[in-house]
């Protein structure tokens, strides 16, 4: 049996749930009776706008140096290194460049097992290591650890090293 159409054309018989609901009238203006434009707003939106196109344009800019000034060389000489005499120091070498390797090692004698890393880390990308300062147990993002940093003991010996790609470039010895 075919169904009748007894709805006129151009009518909805669908059930009432069903129907579209009629669109309601945008107003003009709030329920409060102002305008809905924030032409007052208008000046500092466009501030706001023009420093964050400054600062997406200057961001790549702030990439070309570290921290710690220009884009540093990796080391090819000898340096000197330094260090703080604390429970957690603080490693710097001159001149400043892009060490691959630094361990700490804790000095004890070789009749009790000899020199015990106690943190060790490398470049990820050979020649892209990191520059001074260097907190101890401080991983920079272009090295990973290859030994986690142990706790220093007060009045123990230890070395720090640094490294270049296959040779030592400096040592200190310290006492926190």
């Amino acid at each position: 049996m075919e169904a009748e159409c007894c709805a006129l054309a151009g009518t909805d018989c669908r059930p009432t749930p069903l129907r579209q609901r009629a669109g309601r009238p945008q107003l003009k203006r709030d329920p409060l009776g102002r305008a809905r434009s924030n032409y007052h707003m208008q000046p500092i939106l466009k501030g706001i706008r023009q420093l964050a196109a400054l600062a997406f344009a200057a961001a790549p800019l702030l990439g070309c140096s570290g921290a710690t000034g220009p884009k540093l060389a990796a080391c090819t000489t000898p340096v000197t290194v330094t260090t703080t005499s604390t429970i957690d120091p603080t490693f710097s070498w001159t001149p400043n460049c892009l060490v691959d390797q630094v361990t700490v090692e804790e000095d004890i004698a070789s009749s009790a097992g000899g020199p015990q890393a106690r943190w060790i880390i490398t470049a990820r990308v050979t020649g892209q290591g990191t520059g001074a300062p260097l907190g101890y147990g401080q991983l920079p993002p272009a090295m990973q650890e290859v030994v986690s940093p142990v706790s220093l003991v007060s009045g123990h010996e230890y070395s720090v090293r640094v490294y270049a790609p296959n040779m030592q470039v400096g040592v200190a010895v310290f006492r926190p």
